[in-house]
């Protein structure tokens, strides 16, 4: 638009420009990444439910298995690894060189679990038992177009 942006001295001197230092002695960064994991550890956890399901082709059903429990473990190694190594590690060439370890891997593993699991979400569709085609005979009670 043309506007240029700038901060406040006193913001600054204040520390409320997140852009400069933050919001004082908070880490929402922090918080961000515990409710991501755990969001991501009672996704896996939430698909582990689905354990015996009976596929269609039993290859699928070990996909299934394998991907959402790889959600839930690498949600879990990364909170570990965040707690452990970004939290009480004090070496900062020692922490930088064990992220590039361990993030990279952990984050692969979730992404590919959660791809798995939705197109074997898709692909359970191709298999529904004959009781989905039913009528719900509750709905006769209600009047509707």
């Amino acid at each position: 638009m043309g506007i240029k942006h700038s901060n406040s001295p006193g913001a600054i001197k204040l520390h409320r420009v997140s852009s400069v230092g933050g919001y004082g002695k908070h880490h929402y960064g922090t918080i961000t990444i515990l409710i991501g994991c755990l969001c991501g550890m009672f996704y896996g956890a939430l698909h582990c439910l689905g354990w015996k399901y009976l596929f269609q082709i039993q290859a699928w059903s070990l996909l299934w298995r394998g991907s959402s429990a790889a959600v839930t473990i690498s949600s879990t190694m990364f909170l570990l690894g965040f707690g452990y190594y970004e939290l009480w590690s004090r070496n900062y060439k020692t922490k930088h060189r064990r992220r590039i370890v361990w993030v990279p891997p952990t984050i692969l593993m979730y992404a590919l679990g959660r791809i798995l699991v939705n197109i074997l979400t898709v692909l359970s569709l191709f298999s529904l038992p004959p009781s989905a085609y039913d009528t719900i005979t509750w709905t006769k009670f209600f009047p509707h177009l």
